[in-house]
């Protein structure tokens, strides 16, 4: 097995968005940006780089400095555009420069819609899945707006295709949620009648080798957990925590509770803790805090109305259980907001 990702595998399943959560320093980054430098010389496909917060586009001037010379050779970045020279051998002043990528900014990202990207074949989002405790925080609606902007990029032409980078650190993303892919025993993940692709690769040679160097020796040592994740891709979360896939025996159903990334019944039982899960009975009391999710059927209610605050309350007091880590997801993705 090769030290760094193979970008092959995935791309053979020909899903629009895909999502690769693996262990750090794989070489997810590396063979992104080599394959669209590649793809752009060998067919005129067009690039965009994405991250999150402006701030993030500080190291831009250094996004070639990693990939071998013989590739980079005739590129440069200029602003934010990544550019290809025509005629490396004229003159400065005759030299033609066409452009090859495009650096962008998902929170601004609302601000582009008359941009037209005729061109780009292929977004990658780096660092899309964060690690928990950091300074970084996921933007409000993050699913939405980037698959806006994919929108954006490829209006309805089924051209373009989104690469998701990320470290295995928590199951507690929104795309995990949204697509119903949340990290199991499975290496591989296809949602959406194939339009979305995850792939959770194993720790592989790098992790091997990673595991004995000295620093590899002492996290394993001295933090298991970060050694899990870091080298052996473990989602630290990924555990039984807060599961329990059946119902219990003395739970009665209370409420559904819609949410805008899927819909939890909640049941509660005798010693008043509460259990939820994505799968609904057949006669069923909605209630809501999003107002566009309001029907004939669904009752509009904020956080500190009682039948959404005890929910809360449950869970602060450690008194809630998922059936599945799905509905985990949905609950804390909207918890936390």
């Amino acid at each position: 097995m090769s030290d760094f990702y193979d970008y092959r595998p995935i791309l053979s399943r020909n899903a629009a968005i895909n999502l690769i959560v693996g262990g750090r320093g794989i070489g997810k980054t590396y063979g992104a940006k080599a394959m669209v430098l590649n793809r752009f010389l060998k067919y005129g496909d067009e690039f965009i780089y994405l991250r999150r917060y402006k701030n993030e586009q500080s190291g831009k001037m250094s996004f070639l400095a990693d990939l071998p010379t013989e590739l980079t050779a005739g590129f440069r970045v200029r602003g934010n555009l990544v550019e290809w020279c025509r005629n490396p051998g004229a003159d400065k002043k005759a030299q033609e420069w066409v452009t090859a990528g495009y650096f962008a900014v998902l929170s601004t990202a609302g601000t582009q819609k008359s941009v037209s990207y005729p061109k780009v074949r292929w977004i990658i989002f780096d660092e899309a899945v964060l690690p928990p405790g950091g300074s970084v925080r996921y933007i409000t609606d993050e699913v939405k707006l980037l698959q806006e902007f994919y929108n954006t990029v490829d209006r309805y032409q089924d051209r373009t295709r989104l690469i998701l980078l990320g470290n295995a650190a928590t199951i507690m993303c929104p795309y995990f949620a949204a697509w119903n892919v949340v990290p199991d025993d499975q290496e591989w993940h296809m949602a959406a009648d194939g339009f979305v692709c995850a792939h959770y690769p194993p720790a592989g040679a790098y992790g091997r080798r990673v595991a004995q160097t000295r620093f590899g020796r002492f996290v394993r040592k001295t933090d298991p957990e970060y050694a899990a994740y870091a080298i052996g891709n473990m989602f630290s979360d990924a555990t039984p925590q807060l599961l329990e896939p059946s119902r219990p025996d003395d739970a009665t159903y209370i409420q559904t509770v819609v949410y805008t990334t899927g819909k939890l019944a909640f049941w509660r039982r005798r010693n008043g803790d509460w259990w939820a899960t994505t799968r609904l009975p057949g006669e069923q009391r909605f209630i809501t805090r999003e107002p566009n999710l309001v029907d004939e059927n669904t009752i509009l209610m904020t956080y500190g109305d009682g039948p959404l605050a005890v929910l809360r309350w449950a869970f602060n007091q450690g008194r809630m259980r998922f059936a599945s880590a799905r509905a985990r997801n949905i609950f804390i993705e909207t918890y936390n907001r």
